[in-house]
Parts: structure tokens; sequence; C-alpha cells
């Protein structure tokens, strides 16, 4: 039991730990331990999963260790989560960071994972902008929802809060939402 001078209430005995162990920005030359090949994001993922992760939100890379969006580099690192994790969650990023083009963003979804992120607004990041037009939001969700992919909700800033609220009213995103409140640099 937890209490404070404001609430009182149990905690679950239930706990998630999601894992994103590459993302978007680190390299080998930032710190050698990032996994960038799909057999080192198998082997962290792996080696998390054993001591309680239950969600991983993966990001590709290509040979050159770039972030991509292209469909089979995500399906070789699926594949081998899987086979290791079998009763994982597998969320794939659909960040418009580096490919702000919807039908790449997209390309990961036709893989089927449990979940999928939605950045629900734009914002400026220090090495290039992350545009997300409100027809490229509706656009991912409305695939999310018809392949019964569930959106992972990246909030930056709080008005994206309000763009969820609405796109639920819309029908374009079905309740519960899950909500990430992200950070970065």
């Amino acid at each position: 039991m937890y209490v404070s001078k404001e609430y009182t209430y149990e905690l679950s005995d239930k706990l998630i730990i999601k894992l994103a162990p590459t993302g978007m920005i680190p390299t080998k030359n930032d710190t050698p331990y990032v996994p960038i090949t799909p057999s080192e994001i198998v082997s962290d993922v792996s080696k998390a999963y054993k001591l309680g992760v239950s969600i991983v939100h993966v990001h590709a890379r290509d040979e050159q260790g770039r972030p991509t969006h292209k469909k089979e580099y995500f399906e070789k690192i699926f594949l081998g989560i899987k086979k290791k994790c079998p009763d994982i969650i597998i969320c794939a990023t659909t960040s418009g960071r580096v490919t702000p083009q919807v039908e790449h963003r997209s390309e990961v979804l036709y893989l089927n994972p449990e979940m999928a992120s939605l950045t629900v607004g734009s914002m400026n990041f220090p090495q290039y902008p992350s545009v997300n037009s409100p027809e490229t939001i509706r656009t991912l969700a409305t695939l999310m929802r018809n392949k019964g992919i569930i959106p992972e909700l990246e909030i930056f800033e709080a008005g994206f809060i309000n763009t969820a609220k609405y796109l639920a009213r819309k029908g374009n995103l079905k309740n519960p939402l899950h909500f990430n409140a992200r950070a970065e640099s």
C-alpha cells in the first residue's frame, strides 16, 4: 500500500517494463554498447526479457548503422525477437524524423506488430524536425486500427494529449489510449 498526504492506493503486482534498445540517435561512435545490427538488437532484447522486460520498442538500422524504415530490416529483428522471446510485445516505430513519407513510415505495419508508435504532432529536434501532419497522423492511425495494432501515442509536449483525445472522439483512435510521455534531446 502506498500512502501520501493526497492518496492511498494499492500497488498492483503487475509491472510492465518497456525497453527501447536502439532509438534513432545513438551510434557506435557515441557508445560501443548501442545495438545496431539485428543480431545485436535481438541479443540485448533477449537478455532484458530474461530480466522482466515485456514490451520492446524497435527501431531498425541499415548496414551503415543509419535509421531505416525498410520492412526487411524490421522483419529480421522481429523474427529473432519472437524466436527468443515468444510472448514479448513488439512495438514498432513509425517515426518521421528521417523518412517523412507516410508510405515509408507505414511499411513496418505490414509485419503486424502488436503495437506501433504514433507521434500525434510535429516538433523540432536538434538534428532535424519531425513533421507529422494531421493527414499523416490520421492515415497511420487508421492503418493501425484496421490491422489491430495498438498505437503507442508519443507525447513530446502537452498539446499532443489534446490531439490524441480529439482523434479518439473522431474515431481515428480507439479507447483506451496508450500514452508514452517522452523527453528527448
